[in-house]
């Protein structure tokens, strides 16, 4: 496994005040921000693109100012584009009903079979609006978010790092559908067939 460089820090004291003000994190030591920003929040859904299960990792959830010091101090300063397995995209004015994705980084998985038309949809300069079941097919979620059709049987599904109890990705589902049910399972059994004992997976349902 790559591991995702944790010495990186935010490269200036506004940058640190930023993120504790807007997380409430209070004063972290030195190498905080990428513990949590991106070694934390998304080492599991890299590594996953990294086994060619996902075709891309959405990096959401960095402040558009912040951006900047992210591709650069994060993003390559961890040296995963030197592996040559993922090409780095910022989404274009691509969205679904209720996400923008414009601008965010995507990591695609150069080995994918959907990866050309990740790039090609990513980069479009026109506004393009996908649905659900695309972005679920992207992300290889076993279930799109528009087939949640009784929201208030909804649960978010997580897979956890046995050993760390780390959560590596989630998804929604009505757990109460035979479909989704079966989708899940197949899911889950793929991704711990394909990583072994390297990343051990167990897996937890948590009413939305």
């Amino acid at each position: 496994m790559a591991r995702i460089g944790s010495s990186v820090v935010a490269s200036t004291a506004t940058e640190r005040d930023t993120i504790n003000g807007r997380r409430g994190l209070g004063s972290f030591s030195h190498g905080w921000y990428i513990y949590i920003c991106f070694y934390h929040a998304f080492y599991g859904e890299v590594y996953f693109a990294l086994c060619n299960l996902k075709p891309c990792v959405m990096l959401t959830g960095i402040p558009h100012h912040l951006q900047p010091s992210f591709l650069q101090n994060v993003i390559r300063a961890s040296n995963v584009l030197d592996l040559n397995m993922l090409s780095l995209v910022q989404a274009g004015p691509v969205s679904t009903l209720s996400f923008d994705f414009s601008g965010t980084f995507v990591l695609v998985t150069l080995g994918h079979p959907l990866a050309s038309e990740l790039v090609v949809a990513l980069s479009t300069p026109a506004s393009m609006q996908v649905s659900e079941t695309t972005v679920a097919r992207w992300l290889d979620y076993p279930v799109a978010l528009d087939t949640c059709v009784d929201t208030s049987a909804m649960v978010e599904i997580g897979y956890f790092d046995i050993t760390t109890d780390q959560l590596v990705t989630s998804y929604c589902a009505t757990f109460h559908d035979p479909n989704h049910r079966r989708q899940i399972l197949d899911h889950f059994q793929r991704y711990t067939q394909t990583l072994g004992s390297i990343l051990q997976l167990r897996r937890d349902a948590t009413s939305v």
